[in-house]
């Protein structure tokens, strides 16, 4: 699965990540990440919760 996060005022791609197939599968609970995002259009936060093959994005 790909992941592209572009910023809504401009074509600027602001994160991009490619996750394997098995990344979903998490069988030790629930798994959180925070990217923090500091660049000179875009200031700000992403998070990512994972569990039981579901993957929760916002920010």
């Amino acid at each position: 699965m790909a992941l592209r996060l572009y910023d809504i005022d401009s074509p600027n791609l602001l994160l991009e990540r490619t996750y394997p197939s098995t990344y979903f599968s998490v069988d030790t609970g629930i798994y959180e990440s925070v990217t923090h995002l500091d660049t000179t259009f875009a200031k700000g936060f992403y998070k990512e919760v994972f569990f039981d093959g579901i993957h929760i994005g916002y920010g």
